[in-house]
């Protein structure tokens, strides 16, 4: 014992003296429900204080903390549906690829048959206006 500093001898000490009586108090149904009764407490005094703060910084004609929050979430769904969308978009255009490349194999031999491409075919020019 002599290796271990004064302080943490002193601690060692109190602690074999204290800790029983503690770890049996802790396992009882009254600190249960003093910690139940703390935690209620708690809580009910954090909305309080939330709400006085909400109408200060209100009355300052300045955001709180509750309207940032609503705001990350609006952000964070216009996010998802950008990605969605973004997504969507990719499928389109791949389909249109696909199903460009599948057509272009039909328009060359369509325009070695009439010596030009189907889409050109049967429209009629129209002149450019200024």
């Amino acid at each position: 014992m002599a290796d271990k500093p004064l302080w943490r001898q002193a601690f060692d000490r109190v602690d074999r003296a204290v800790a029983p009586t503690l770890e049996g108090f802790v396992q009882t149904s009254t600190f249960a429900d003093a910690v139940s009764v703390s935690l209620k407490l708690q809580a009910d005094l954090r909305a309080r204080l939330e709400r006085q703060t909400r109408r200060l910084w209100h009355a300052a004609n300045l955001p709180a903390g509750s309207d940032v929050t609503r705001l990350r979430e609006q952000v964070a769904a216009l996010d998802r549906q950008l990605r969605l969308l973004t997504a969507a978009i990719d499928d389109a255009r791949k389909d249109q690829a696909h199903a460009t490349a599948s057509t272009d194999g039909a328009q060359s031999q369509d325009t070695a048959r009439h010596g030009q491409p189907r889409a050109a075919r049967g429209r009629a020019q129209r002149p450019s206006r200024p």
